[in-house]
């Protein structure tokens, strides 16, 4: 059997409807609606929370 697309991802996805609790950075700052580089600047002037660090992973915790 041949791994493909749809079948990573069929293994990787989350339930219909459920977000990660965990968004890397352009999704951060797509789940608020700006660039990713905006996103920097409203995290260096602390109005976004500083990510988390998990493993070699740097996400922002959708409940922080």
């Amino acid at each position: 059997m041949t791994r493909t697309a749809a079948n990573d991802n069929r293994r990787n996805a989350l339930p219909f409807g459920v977000l990660p609790r965990g968004l890397r950075r352009e999704q951060a700052a797509a789940y608020i609606g700006v660039s990713p580089s905006k996103w920097d600047d409203l995290v260096a002037d602390g109005i976004m929370p500083q990510p988390k660090l998990v493993g070699a992973r740097v996400i922002w915790d959708l409940r922080n």
